[in-house]
């Protein structure tokens, strides 16, 4: 492994891609988060879905489950998908992380720019940003680069997107197919600490930083999200100890993750090809020991408690 190795990324593609995306066509005009989806999916019309809005997707509170991994999805059976499962929550009442929800709003982001969400992405914040490592289907020299990682017969592939939805999506979805370096997502955990700007790049507004990582509580204030990021939910494992209760970050299938802290402007980023799918919890007490050392690291003198996970977290 070197600095520069590129890591398949899996859900980080959620936060690092496809919220940023929608929070910038809503900060510029091209839709509303309190819009009903249908405005911009028929293929919804008459199905039942006129109450599920981008908010909803963006907060996994769409009362969509979660896709069963198979390799022959489309875009066009997602949708038909989406339309037609039975909701066992209503949209904006329950929390369910669900894969579907993402790659709905990776589509949203096609339809509302005429270009891809790997485009739309490269072009408003990987370029500007310096992020010369990070898209979708990595070549060349990219690909030469890249961790292999697992595909669910337990091979190694390398440059392929471990999640066989994705894969079957072309390899670039809003709930995963980016790979990048640690460099780069340092650059955009730096951009967001700074309020949407580095170097002299401005990429989001303000507000629109200050929307994406607003607290909204669902399941009575059991789970804290916000637009794409998770604040404090099952998926918490990479906070560990000595993070402020407004930081916030996710967690990637294949062995990744991030956690900014605004308040103590600490960030810390996790890159790995994760071997064991059996054990769970030890890679969640990983994901906080290290979040908890780094806490350490940067405010000596200080003794920070890490926090106990529970016994059956959930993993992603």
């Amino acid at each position: 492994m070197e600095t520069d190795t590129l890591f398949d990324l899996a859900s980080l593609t959620k936060v690092l891609a496809t919220a940023p995306s929608i929070v910038k066509l809503a900060d510029e005009g091209k839709l509303d988060l309190r819009d009903p989806v249908i405005r911009w999916f028929p293929e919804f019309a008459g199905k039942g879905r006129d109450g599920l809005l981008p908010l909803h997707l963006l907060t996994h509170t769409s009362g969509l489950p979660d896709l069963e991994p198979t390799r022959d999805i489309t875009i066009q059976g997602v949708l038909e998908l989406a339309a037609t499962l039975p909701l066992p929550d209503l949209p904006g009442s329950g929390f369910i992380y669900s894969d579907i929800n993402f790659i709905l709003l990776g589509e949203l982001v096609t339809r509302l720019s005429g270009s891809g969400l790997d485009l739309y992405a490269a072009e408003n914040f990987y370029a500007p940003l310096g992020m010369r490592d990070t898209g979708f289907n990595p070549s060349g020299t990219l690909l030469s680069r890249s961790a292999p990682t697992l595909d669910h017969l337990g091979r190694f592939q390398t440059g392929v997107v471990q999640d066989r939805n994705a894969r079957s999506l072309g390899g670039v979805a809003g709930h995963a197919g980016l790979f990048g370096t640690a460099a780069d997502i340092a650059r955009f955990c730096r951009m967001v600490l700074q309020g949407g700007e580095l170097s002299g790049k401005r990429v989001l507004s303000e507000v629109a930083v200050r929307l994406m990582i607003s607290p909204f509580q669902v399941d009575g204030g059991k789970v804290v999200r916000g637009l794409g990021w998770d604040i404090d939910s099952p998926y918490s494992s990479p906070k560990g100890g000595g993070f402020s209760d407004i930081s916030f970050g996710h967690t990637g299938y294949s062995g990744t993750s991030i956690w900014i802290d605004p308040r103590a402007d600490l960030f810390v980023i996790l890159l790995a090809t994760r071997l064991d799918y059996n054990h769970a919890s030890r890679f969640n007490r990983l994901r906080a020991q290290i979040s908890t050392l780094a806490a350490e690291l940067f405010r000596p003198g200080e003794t920070v408690a890490e926090p106990p996970l529970p016994l059956e977290e959930t993993d992603r």
